[in-house]
């Protein structure tokens, strides 16, 4: 199973990557680029520059156009 935490890199987000990856689950996460070595040692195993790349079609890429699970959005779209 899999979950894509937004905004991995902060508080919250930093505790929901751990929990996720405690749970089993594939952790994808968006992040600042300066900021994936950070995630990574979370337990995030994709971490997805928001800035720089479309969130959704990377997802769809690394699923098989699947999508994921379950999805954890601690900020306003």
């Amino acid at each position: 199973m899999t979950i894509l935490i937004y905004a991995g890199a902060g508080g919250v987000g930093g505790y929901a990557i751990q929990l996720g990856k405690e749970l089993g689950l594939k952790v994808f996460t968006t992040v600042s680029l300066s900021n994936y070595p950070w995630v990574q040692s979370l337990g995030a195993v994709i971490a997805i520059d928001y800035r720089a790349e479309d969130v959704t079609k990377r997802i769809l890429e690394e699923t098989n156009h699947e999508g994921v699970d379950f999805i954890f959005m601690i900020v306003a779209p």
